[in-house]
């Protein structure tokens, strides 16, 4: 096998949901399987390529059978997807707390999510790791087109439309722009995560003058 059986998966479970106080054993013990399944499918995607992992190794390495896993997820697809909403949903919840908080100005906002950002890639490197690897050997042309992170587009569109306003600036075709942006955050992160000994601070600051360099050469005085 791939990967052997987990042998402390509740810190796991602990850290991800707390149990709540209506909820029946069942609910329980059903909610905690599947958070057992996903915490397996990273353990084994952190010792073998994603296309190499199988259904069969996941429910090995959670210690159930392996129709438990077609009960929770209809595919091992199914689960990273479940996985990369939770990520995506955590990241966003992050980046509202640092816009909510008083910055010196735009760019201190930017480097302040950049820095976040960068934070939580390598908080998440395993995860990133098999989500990137899932993506080249089966993405749907959806996901290539829109990007794979559809509440940070949103959020981001609002957020630069509302930054540019403050400093007289409107901005031209905002979701062209945020889609540019996502792809070489994308690509920036990667590389940081996984190819580069610069320090996340450099990092962060070079793509905070990108991202801002890019946006303001779009947007026209209002």
């Amino acid at each position: 096998p791939i990967c052997g059986r987990l042998s402390r998966i509740d810190g796991i479970l602990t850290a991800r949901h707390a149990k709540p106080a209506a909820r029946s054993n069942r609910q329980t013990q059903k909610a905690q399987t599947r958070e057992s399944l996903k915490a397996a499918a990273l353990a084994c995607v952190a010792k073998a390529e994603y296309a190499d992992v199988q259904i069969a190794d996941i429910t090995q390495a959670a210690g159930v059978a392996k129709g438990t896993f077609y009960v929770h997820f209809a595919t091992k697809e199914a689960l990273f997807d479940e996985l990369r909403a939770e990520f995506n949903t955590s990241f966003v919840a992050k980046v509202l707390t640092i816009w909510q908080r008083k910055h010196a100005g735009t760019d201190d906002l930017v480097q302040a999510i950049a820095q976040q950002f960068l934070s939580s890639w390598r908080e998440h490197k395993t995860f990133i790791r098999a989500y990137a690897q899932r993506l080249t050997v089966g993405a749907s042309f959806d996901e290539i087109r829109d990007g794979v992170n559809p509440e940070m587009r949103a959020f981001l569109v609002q957020a630069m439309t509302k930054a540019l306003a403050g400093e007289g600036l409107k901005l031209r075709e905002p979701e062209l722009v945020v889609q540019g942006l996502l792809a070489m955050w994308m690509r920036v992160g990667l590389q940081a995560t996984f190819a580069s000994n610069r320090k996340d601070d450099a990092i962060a600051q070079t793509l905070t003058r990108m991202t801002l360099g890019a946006v303001r050469a779009a947007a026209d005085p209002t």
